[in-house]
């Protein structure tokens, strides 16, 4: 299982927020001629509640990711490592808006896609038969897409955008 915290202080006129993240993995890897590769699926929870706001404003967000990594060795004390994965999010938040002495609740639903590549060359090197220091250069590579939007709760003009 993982379990983490974020906090963010408040930058120029963005709000800052308290976040609480937690989830599990599970997968599995094999070995084949002192090569690594494997698969893994996460689902992670997350929650923002947003600072400097009196209306307890936050975001939730369900993570489904599922993960191809390996890993292989080359001569020299060189390795390669590669990472694919592909999540599927979907987000809520609660938002409260004042009109003069009216506040207005919007409950928001929308879905997040999310790609990611990763390749990494290490260079494994002894130091006194001891401690093993890993330098690397890599490659990162992310595409985010928004999926449907859709707002409630406002009263005033409903929301949908696909």
């Amino acid at each position: 299982g993982m379990y983490g915290t974020n906090n963010h202080g408040r930058v120029d006129n963005m709000t800052g927020y308290r976040g609480t993240n937690k989830g599990a993995t599970i997968g599995f890897d094999v070995e084949i001629d002192n090569n690594i590769v494997g698969i893994a699926y996460s689902n992670v929870h997350s929650v923002f509640k947003f600072k400097n706001s009196k209306n307890n404003d936050k975001e939730l967000i369900n993570s489904h990711v599922v993960s191809i990594y390996g890993q292989k060795e080359l001569p020299k004390n060189f390795a390669l490592q590669a990472l694919v994965s592909a999540s599927k999010n979907f987000i809520k938040d609660k938002t409260t808006y004042s009109y003069g002495d009216t506040k207005i609740r919007s409950n928001v639903k929308h879905r997040n896609h999310s790609y990611n590549a990763e390749a990494l060359l290490n260079y494994n090197y002894l130091l006194q038969n001891k401690l093993v220091i890993i330098p690397n250069v890599g490659l990162r590579y992310g595409k985010s897409r928004d999926g449907v939007y859709n707002e409630t709760g406002i009263n005033i003009q409903e929301i949908a955008l696909t």
